[in-house]
């Protein structure tokens, strides 16, 4: 049941289905589970519902975005979405950023255990003047899942774009609320098979509009 889950999840978001994908999707939900309650990365201890709420889930942003060539994910966390992404996107040199030394040990391991060589942490605040000045302006596309409210997060990821990039906000109802803007896009994306739904937004366009 679960592997048809990851096997429908990935094929609507584009990604190939293929087994050993599955079995590295699931092995890392049941290290989320295990690990993010004992570091309070995560309240979450049911390795099914980790495997919805945070790995296809965070695996919904490759249905509105290709693989961009560079990704910054700020206050990742337990590494959400920066593993599950750059599992997926082994092309993508995938930068997790969090201030919480937890969170530096956790993402590391992962990063071993399934020897993803496109992943490293960052142990930065976002908002800190030190990874500003050492990581500003080099991201093609800067990501955060349930951060802050949407303008402290455009906020938060401005500086360290590329002139043309992209930043993704993986948010929840809140956003239908939010004012449109011309370089802004809005997608609602649903897991196949169960009731979660993630709202997506993408602001696009030179840094200089934001």
């Amino acid at each position: 049941m679960e592997r048809q889950l990851v096997a429908s999840a990935l094929e609507h978001v584009g990604l190939a289905a293929a087994d050993d994908t599955i079995d590295r999707l699931l092995e890392l939900s049941g290290e989320l589970a295990f690990w993010g309650p004992k570091l309070g990365l995560s309240t979450l201890e049911d390795e099914n519902v980790v495997l919805v709420r945070h790995v296809l889930d965070s695996l919904l942003l490759a249905k509105v975005a290709p693989a961009p060539p560079t990704l910054l994910d700020i206050g990742t966390g337990a590494g959400l979405p920066a593993v599950p992404l750059a599992m997926a996107w082994p092309q993508c040199h995938v930068v997790a950023m969090d201030g919480k030394r937890k969170s530096n040990w956790l993402v590391t391991k992962l990063a071993s255990q399934f020897a993803l060589e496109n992943l490293e942490h960052v142990c930065r605040r976002a908002d800190s003047a030190e990874a500003r000045g050492s990581l500003a302006g080099q991201f093609d596309m800067v990501t955060s899942r349930g951060l802050a409210q949407v303008e402290k997060a455009l906020a938060l990821s401005r500086p360290y774009l590329t002139p043309e990039g992209v930043i993704s906000v993986l948010g929840g109802p809140d956003l239908d609320e939010r004012p449109g803007h011309p370089n802004e896009e809005l997608r609602i994306i649903e897991i196949p098979g169960t009731e979660w739904r993630r709202r997506i937004l993408l602001r696009r366009g030179s840094v200089t509009d934001l």
